[in-house]
């Protein structure tokens, strides 16, 4: 043991699943049941117990620092968003993925805990110099009070994805891979498409509910349907098929394979249901190939903490671990340099950081002479300001207030005027603030008044516009009345449409040497307005 494994804290793993919590210290495994109050939150009780736990199993010494407590979380309630990005530097990609994490989940980035799932070896390259990367994300509050009562305990939690865990030599192959755990009360399978997962979903379909409903069916107990389940005979019984019926359900998400698609699955957890599954899965699945792992009893316990003791200890012949498939961090969190085995200790920066202790500690004097003066006009500065907070919220909420209730009766008038045709003039134009548009005015020609209303369909301003009225006039110039009527679209709606005038290219207003101002007017005339938006500056009413 060198002197850094001394210092540090021991290390724990950990699965939460429904409302228990799985523990082992390599040695010893505790399961812990979480009882939780009305609001979803951990009881004091259930929360003390964790920190007891925690302690007893991985004892620290006063003079080592804080253990690694390594946790697996169920897939429930785990989104996984498959993304092409640009290729960027480790150190930049959580930035570039929170972006895509912004614009992609329903939830912004501080109320999720996400991470990364990168592919083993080369990226995946789509051709346009982009790779690939799949994100995990789930709702922040669960882990942020389990974090906390990890802390408390003495130890830096680190969360990962217990479905990547509980296989970590799986996929194997680039085709597409499925690792169903079936487990006490409930279960769950995730998908690769290549080296990349891509569907994950938690079942209430486990060991217990199964016998269950099997039992209740057969009209027996659950002892005698366990006997009945491990006959090789019981897999086409109706009555196995409607137990597991949400499995299948949860299936549909997941494309059907072919023979250019082969299935490999991996099956873990209960040896009663993985050995009913593996004879199922061939009935709703042709293609897929089981792979049934052999359960010893050396096996028993949780795979997902078997799985994380494999990424992440040292074996003795002094090979590195594995990286950890995802690392699931919580908002205002920042990743650790490694994620497996002890930190590397990056002596240039102690080098710098021991010559910054010993400047600041021959210099303290002369830091609070030369920086006092600074901060008194910065205090004066801030109590000059203070006293101006109270107007200038006032200020600004009267402005937000008129910025957030004004009418858009600007851009409905854009679109009118946009939508006339030539030669038509409105006598009058009423609004009001309900959106309610009423137009009389007259245009030269017949079919120039249903053109007028037209437009104003077709500018997706208006949900609608009704011609009320349309009267030829005797015994005078050729012209019709019209009496126009409309209401405006909602504000979500408004905001979607591009409305504005559209600029000439910059490129094209340079003309010919002679041609003047007419080369503007030209490229402008032949932009068209984007989809979605009213028509281009060109087609206003020149009368």
């Amino acid at each position: 043991m060198s002197w850094l494994q001394a210092l540090s804290g021991p290390a724990l793993w950990a699965e939460a699943v429904d409302d228990e919590l799985h523990v082992s210290n390599g040695q010893i495994e505790r399961l812990l049941a979480l009882r939780r109050r009305a609001d979803g939150r951990l009881e004091a009780i259930s929360r003390q117990l964790v920190i007891d736990t925690l302690r007893e199993l991985a004892p620290r010494a006063p003079w080592q620092s804080r253990g690694t407590l390594w946790c697996a979380v169920s897939a429930r309630g785990v989104s996984l968003r498959r993304f092409s990005i640009p290729r960027t530097r480790p150190e930049s990609l959580r930035h570039v993925l929170s972006l895509q994490v912004e614009a992609r989940f329903p939830l912004p980035p501080e109320a999720l805990a996400w991470g990364a799932i990168l592919p083993i070896g080369t990226p995946l390259a789509t051709g346009d110099g982009l790779e690939e990367v799949s994100v995990a994300a789930l709702r922040s509050e669960g882990l942020a009070e389990l974090s906390a009562a990890f802390v408390q305990a003495g130890f830096e939690p680190v969360f990962t994805l217990a479905s990547l865990v509980r296989t970590p030599e799986f996929p194997e192959s680039p085709s597409r891979a499925v690792a169903l755990h079936l487990g006490e009360s409930s279960s769950e399978w995730i998908a690769w498409e290549g080296a990349l997962p891509g569907i994950t979903r938690s079942v209430p379909c486990g060991e217990s509910a199964v016998l269950a409903s099997l039992a209740k069916t057969w009209n027996t107990d659950t002892a005698e349907a366990a006997r009945r389940l491990r006959d090789p005979g019981s897999a086409f019984d109706p009555a196995l098929h409607q137990a597991f019926a949400p499995f299948h359900a949860s299936l549909q998400s997941l494309p059907a394979a072919d023979a250019n698609s082969p299935e490999s699955w991996r099956l873990t957890g209960s040896d009663l249901l993985v050995s009913v599954v593996t004879r199922l899965i061939p009935q709703f699945r042709p293609s897929a190939t089981v792979v049934t792992p052999a359960f010893a009893a050396n096996n028993t316990g949780s795979a997902a903490i078997r799985g994380l003791r494999l990424l992440t200890t040292s074996p003795a012949s002094g090979i590195s671990p594995r990286r950890l498939p995802v690392r699931l961090l919580l908002p205002n969190t920042k990743p650790s340099a490694s994620l497996g085995g002890f930190p590397a200790i990056p002596w240039p920066w102690v080098a710098r950081a021991g010559a910054l202790v010993l400047a600041l500690l021959l210099f303290p004097y002369a830091e609070a002479v030369l920086g006092r003066p600074l901060i008194q006009r910065r205090l004066a500065a801030l109590q000059k300001d203070r006293t101006r907070l109270s107007e200038i919220d006032r200020r600004l909420d009267f402005v937000d207030y008129l910025a957030g209730n004004q009418p858009p009766y600007i851009e409905a008038l854009y679109v009118i005027g946009n939508a006339a045709p030539q030669g038509a003039k409105l006598d009058s134009v009423t609004m009001n603030r309900r959106g309610e548009v009423a137009l009389v005015g007259y245009t030269p020609m017949p079919q120039q008044a249903v053109e007028f209303r037209t437009r104003l369909v077709e500018s997706k301003y208006f949900s609608s516009v009704v011609l009320e009225e349309q009267a030829p006039v005797q015994g005078g110039p050729q012209r019709v009345n019209l009496r126009i009527t409309a209401q405006w679209k909602g504000s979500a709606e408004r905001e979607a449409l591009a409305l504005g005038p559209v600029l000439p290219d910059p490129a094209k207003t340079n003309g010919v040497s002679g041609s003047g101002t007419n080369s503007v007017a030209g490229a402008s005339s032949r932009t068209n307005a984007p989809s979605g938006s009213a028509p281009s500056p060109s087609s206003q009413p020149r009368g």
